[in-house]
């Protein structure tokens, strides 16, 4: 009898484990995505407390694809988009227990009631480029780049104000490694919009060229500066390409950013 009993508690350990190892192993996770603009308010998300295996339901919470360092052993979680401006455009993704939910407490905080968005945005060697719709006639677009850890203003440009759709573009001037870019649309009463952040990762590539069509074509957007033979400076400017209708037959020096140099001859 002593042995019939000690092979029924073993029997019921082992039912035991085999049901906690279904539960563990029926465990998966899924996101819970949001989108919208940073406004200077707090988000709350409802964090709930899945009992079956003694866990909160989130397991971590990503805005802009970076982890955020929170408490995941709360119940409520309240993120402060540290590091992100004001007006930028946020994405979250809480990534939680499939079996439990957890619940944004004020989407609201992060809701931007806007006709304006940005639509397309294109970032290469030689070009920024950008469509909106929802452009009024009274707006503007700063273009500002990284600097450090401050932005600076580059260019303005007055909105086309065609609210249907529209484009602009820009030609920036790339330094060597990474260059950060981000486009502010401001309305007059103060309010504005960032567009997402871009980023180009320039190499330092030595400027090539070929003469065709009486012009200079470079391979890449420079500064340049050209001497004839005596050393005296007859252009200088930057772009990708100068017309040489105004240049004398002749030997001439050609300096890119200040450092690199060649010749060619105009005929």
């Amino acid at each position: 009898m002593k042995l019939i009993k000690f092979y029924l508690f073993l029997l019921l350990i082992l039912e035991m484990n085999l049901a906690n190892g279904q539960v563990e192993d029926s465990i998966y996770y899924v996101d819970l995505k949001m989108t919208g603009v940073y406004q200077g308010k707090s988000l709350y998300v409802q964090n709930p407390y899945y009992s079956a295996i003694g866990e909160f339901c989130v397991k971590e919470v990503r805005v802009n694809k970076k982890k955020v360092n929170l408490n995941y052993k709360l119940s409520a979680l309240r993120l402060d988009f540290e590091g992100v401006s004001e007006n930028s455009p946020v994405y979250i993704d809480v990534n939680h227990i499939a079996h439990c939910a957890p619940k944004i407490v004020n989407p609201l905080a992060i809701y931007y009631h806007s006709n304006f968005k940005f639509t397309k945005l294109v970032l290469n060697d030689t070009i920024l480029y950008w469509e909106a719709k929802g452009d009024r006639t009274d707006g503007k677009y700063r273009i500002e780049q990284l600097s450090g850890d401050f932005w600076s203003e580059l260019e303005v440009y007055d909105s086309k104000g065609v609210f249907e759709g529209t484009n602009y573009e820009y030609s920036p001037y790339h330094l060597i490694g990474s260059n950060k870019y981000r486009i502010k649309y401001e309305l007059p009463n103060g309010r504005f919009l960032y567009s997402d952040e871009l980023e180009y990762v320039h190499y330092d590539e030595p400027v090539t060229f070929n003469i065709a069509a009486n012009r200079l074509i470079f391979s890449q957007f420079t500064d340049y500066e050209i001497q004839n033979e005596k050393g005296n400076v007859i252009l200088q400017g930057e772009g990708r390409e100068i017309p040489l209708r105004t240049v004398k037959p002749g030997q001439y020096i050609i300096f890119f950013n200040g450092e690199q140099s060649d010749s060619f001859i105009k005929k």
